[in-house]
């Protein structure tokens, strides 16, 4: 029975692989609805001729990869080894005004947290680097406009380092969010510009429907971001957190290196680089409420084992 299983693990990795190798040779351009065409086989994966054009709407799941259901809670993040290690990742959206921010960023920094880009942090869970006594990741979701009017002044200021998950011109279908100027400015500083699919889809739901939908949040965000902005793509994150195992294995064979979840929690292993743990906290909190969850999940100035995950 281990043999079978591993061997079918093996086929859906192969199949992602090649499904996602698919969808990424499709233009950005054909991302659009393309007029109705007929039917070659559901589940046929062979690469007849043209097949590199068909849109990546119209890719559909293969019969070997066994559909997980959508059902409650919507997140399924695997459970942490025992040698996992404290290193919080704070998930901010909205924020209010700059100097709000900038009293909780002093207050996390005269307390002894060390910012890190996510890329760094990693090095260090993957032990290529050294982390600092008390690290901490600051990352921000959706690409909000107010993050660059009142947030990324202050980390300009005070050059720490942060990550922005972002929807690859949804500033085109809403106002509110940062535009590719923006998004480039921020780049630019040195920021991480990151992906949260095309339009915050909820990838689990989305799968029993419209599995080409799926490859083009995941893939297509990552190839937008990459081409507009001239950087590497690493890393993904779930809108709301919304993942399982098959969708885990996408972000894989996409190409990303780790993905962050919700959790909470502040523990991370090398062992569970697609479900990172965050802490959620806004931009207007105080530094005592932050510190108040830091200390409780286990990453105190004082914490140096594993506690609550």
């Amino acid at each position: 029975m281990v043999g079978n299983r591993k061997s079918n693990d093996k086929t859906r990795r192969e199949v992602l692989q090649q499904l996602v190798g698919v969808a990424a040779a499709v233009p950005v351009t054909r991302l659009l609805p393309a007029p109705a065409q007929a039917e070659t086989g559901a589940n046929d994966l062979s690469l007849a001729e043209g097949q590199q054009t068909t849109p990546v709407a119209q890719l559909k799941a293969p019969a070997t990869l066994e559909p997980v259901p959508w059902q409650p809670p919507y997140r399924s993040e695997p459970a942490l080894p025992e040698n996992a290690v404290a290193l919080p990742i704070l998930m901010y959206h909205r924020a209010t005004v700059a100097r709000v921010f900038e009293a909780q960023l002093a207050g996390m920094l005269a307390a002894g947290y060390r910012p890190l880009s996510l890329h760094s942090a990693l090095k260090g869970l993957f032990g290529e680097e050294e982390l600092p006594q008390m690290p901490i990741v600051l990352t921000f979701d959706d690409g909000w406009r107010i993050q660059y009017d009142a947030v990324f002044p202050v980390l300009k200021q005070y050059k720490v380092p942060a990550t922005f998950f972002v929807m690859p011109g949804f500033h085109e279908r809403q106002d509110g969010y940062m535009d590719w100027d923006q998004l480039a400015a921020i780049a630019d500083f040195g920021m991480e510009v990151e992906s949260h699919t095309l339009n915050h889809a909820d990838l689990p739901r989305l799968a029993k429907t419209d599995w080409g939908a799926v490859l083009a949040e995941v893939v297509i965000s990552k190839q937008l971001l990459e081409e507009r902005l001239g950087k590497t793509v690493r890393y993904f994150d779930y809108p709301r957190g919304y993942q399982n195992e098959q969708i885990r294995q996408v972000v894989q064979a996409a190409g990303y290196e780790a993905a962050v979840a919700i959790g909470p929690g502040v523990h991370q292993s090398a062992e569970v680089p697609y479900a990172l743990r965050r802490i959620r906290v806004e931009a207007w909190d105080l530094w005592w409420s932050v510190a108040h969850k830091l200390n409780w999940y286990g990453a105190g100035p004082n914490q140096l084992k594993r506690g609550r995950t």
